[in-house]
């Protein structure tokens, strides 16, 4: 199963709707447990007053890219990702949210 295709599955078992999503990799060979903590801690900070959602899934199986995270409903990887590009990202799915 291909790796799109693995996340829309998770994600529709989760009910997320069609509200825009940072999907961060939750599994535990991408990164030491800190780093990937303190991506979703802040990711989750930050988007707490926007119309954003943060949630935390299994292994994507990218892992030699990791911490990983996903733009969803349009589905982007982005591999390598700290605090400050989870702000950037939640950053693009408001701006995205707001041109629809």
């Amino acid at each position: 199963m291909g790796k799109k295709r693995k996340l829309k599955k998770a994600m529709a078992k989760r009910e997320v709707g069609d509200g825009p999503v940072l999907v961060v990799c939750g599994g535990k060979k991408c990164a030491p447990r800190e780093q990937t903590r303190a991506v979703i801690d802040e990711a989750r900070a930050y988007a707490a007053s926007s119309v954003v959602g943060v949630e935390v899934v299994k292994c994507l199986h990218i892992c030699e890219k990791g911490p990983i995270a996903a733009t969803y409903p349009k589905i982007r990887f982005h591999k390598r990702v700290g605090p400050a590009e989870a702000d950037v990202l939640v950053d693009k799915l408001v701006a995205r949210a707001r041109a629809v």
